[in-house]
């Protein structure tokens, strides 16, 4: 077999990395309330984490030299936990008030 043909059954690592990115991102739920939604954040970050990691390894596996991976986990979870779901939880919760003083008012 030729090396052509060779790598064209070899599929591109960023390829793969995108593809796998999209199914995960639609397999994720929609959240149903203002409630779930910094979990969702997470969720897409962790699926972004993936992705990042794979692209990571993609470039690792085809370079001579050291790749440092820990710069290739936990940047997007690490960049919205914390942070922005902190916002969304304090909304959540200011949200959640104004309805229960409504009820009683």
């Amino acid at each position: 077999m030729s090396a052509a043909a060779d790598t064209s059954t070899t599929p591109n690592p960023f390829e793969a990395a995108r593809s796998a990115l999209i199914q995960r991102l639609l397999a994720l739920p929609v959240p149903a309330a203002i409630g779930e939604v910094s979990d969702h954040l997470r969720d897409a970050a962790n699926v972004f984490d993936q992705w990042l990691y794979a692209v990571g390894s993609g470039v690792a596996d085809h370079v001579s030299v050291d790749v440092d991976m820990r710069q290739f986990q936990g940047a997007f979870l690490g960049a919205v936990d914390g942070n922005a779901t902190y916002e969304l939880e304090c909304a959540n919760e200011a949200a959640s008030r104004r309805r229960s003083f409504a009820r009683r008012a």
